[in-house]
């Protein structure tokens, strides 16, 4: 049974670069689904401009973490509050 869901929006543009650098960006889309499949999660990454395949992938990389710290800090303004959705939907 499938518990992760992963999209991913980038495409790579290898025939410019060294081939050092495309192993690398070419095991990022590996690297992220199994990020998704471990952590029973959906994932989607968009990559919207860029040239250069290391930066692009880098940014790929960072958004990921960025989104994936905001989503398990604590917000210390609801400590002691029910989570709820109330009133917000």
């Amino acid at each position: 049974m499938k518990w992760y869901s992963i999209v991913l929006g980038f495409t790579l543009h290898l025939q410019k670069t060294p081939v050092f650098i495309a192993l690398i960006v070419l095991q990022a889309e590996h690297a992220l689904r199994s990020l998704a499949m471990a952590a029973k999660m959906t994932l989607h990454v968009d990559v919207l401009r860029g040239q250069n395949d290391h930066h692009r992938m880098e940014c790929a990389f960072k958004a990921c973490a960025v989104a994936l710290r905001t989503a398990v800090s604590r917000d210390m303004s609801a400590l002691n509050s029910v989570p709820s959705t109330k009133g917000v939907l």
